[in-house]
C-alpha cells in the first residue's frame, strides 16, 4: 500500500517552514514499514485524484494574491475532496482560507467569516480533543488556534506544528487509515520513534513554560 500525501503550492506557502509537516507525516509512516510518496502541486498543477493528506500551508499576502486563481480553479476538487474524508492540514492563512471570506482568493469549506483581533506573537498551548498542542502563534485571525472539520485539521500554530506534537501527527494517520478501511500497522522503528520522542520532550520543555506565562 502506497499512501499519497500532497503539498499545495510549496513554492508559495512554505512560509514557515510549513512542508516539513509533510516530511514528518512520511517518516512516522516509514516507521511502520508504510510507503508515502509526496506530490508538490505548484501553481497549473492539478491534486492526484487517489490523495490520502493535503497540505495547504501558509503564506504571504502577496503569495494569495498571485495563487487566486489557481486556488478557485482547485476550489471544487478540495472541497470534494475534504467532505469525502480526505485528510488535511492548513496553517495560518491556509486555516483561514477554509473560511468563507469576502476576500479572494478562499475555499469556503466553513460557512463563516473570519473577524480580526490585535495580532497574538507568543507561544501558546492549543487543545483538541483533550489534548494540547504546543507552537508558535503569529496571528490577527480571532479563530480557534486548533480546529478539526471532518478530517482536516486547521490551526493557527507555526512550527512546523506536527514536529513538535506527535500526537497530532498520529491523529492525521489514523483518519488515512481509517477512510482507507485498513487497519494501521505497527511502529516497526521503535528505537528510532523513541530518540525522536525524547527530542520533542527536550524542545517542551523548553518552549511550554514560555506558553503557560
Amino acid at each position: 500500500m502506497i499512501i499519497q500525501l500532497v503539498a499545495l503550492f510549496p513554492d508559495h506557502l512554505n512560509l514557515n517552514g510549513d512542508l516539513a509537516n509533510i516530511r514528518v507525516l512520511q517518516k512516522r509512516l516509514a516507521w511502520r514499514g508504510v510507503t508515502a510518496t509526496v506530490s508538490l502541486v505548484d501553481k497549473n498543477g492539478t491534486i492526484p485524484t487517489d490523495a490520502d493528506f493535503i497540505l495547504l500551508g501558509h503564506g504571504s499576502d502577496a503569495a494569495w494574491v498571485d495563487l487566486a486563481k489557481d486556488l478557485e480553479r482547485l476550489r471544487p476538487k478540495l472541497i470534494n475532496a475534504f467532505v469525502s474524508g480526505v485528510a488535511g492540514l492548513a496553517v495560518a492563512s491556509g486555516y483561514e482560507r477554509l473560511f468563507d471570506q469576502n476576500e479572494t482568493p478562499t475555499i469556503g469549506l466553513i460557512q463563516a467569516k473570519v473577524l480580526r483581533t490585535e495580532r497574538t506573537s507568543r507561544f501558546v498551548l492549543a487543545t483538541l480533543d483533550g489534548q494540547e498542542a504546543l507552537g508558535y502563534l503569529n496571528s490577527d485571525a480571532q479563530l480557534e488556534p486548533l480546529m478539526r472539520i471532518k478530517n482536516v485539521i486547521g490551526t493557527l500554530l507555526h512550527g512546523p506544528v506536527l514536529a513538535k506534537n506527535a500526537w497530532l501527527a498520529e491523529l492525521i494517520i489514523e483518519a488515512i487509515f481509517e477512510r482507507r478501511k485498513v487497519s494501521l500497522p505497527p511502529v516497526q522503528a521503535i528505537e528510532k520513534a523513541d530518540q525522536v520522542a525524547g527530542l520533542i520532550s527536550k524542545v517542551w520543555e523548553l518552549e511550554e513554560p514560555l506558553a503557560r506565562e
